[in-house]
């Protein structure tokens, strides 16, 4: 399975928190996993995500611009299930 592609957009401490911004390409691959400590975090207690400007707020099996997207983090990893490659904008906070 390929790893996505990670790029650091944004760093910061904000209410106590930290707050995380990445640029992830994926791959294509129908199930992608990646590690809170790749995303310089211990601990994941929100995502925000974003996707060609359509906020990605999506359940599982939702299908949005004819694509499925799904993302959710169990607090030591974001998983996505995807049907093709794209690029996404990603807020992480945690600690």
């Amino acid at each position: 399975m390929a790893e996505p592609s990670l790029s650091q957009k944004m760093k910061a401490g904000i209410g106590g928190k930290e707050w995380r911004v990445y640029e992830i390409t994926h791959t294509g691959e129908p199930t992608c996993t990646v590690a809170a400590n790749l995303l310089d975090l211990d601990y994941i207690e929100a995502i925000i995500g974003e996707h060609a400007g359509v906020p990605v707020q999506a359940a599982p099996g939702s299908t949005l611009c004819g694509m499925t997207i799904s993302i959710s983090a169990d607090h030591k990893n974001l998983v996505w299930v995807s049907t093709c490659a794209c690029v996404q904008f990603v807020t992480v906070i945690g600690w």
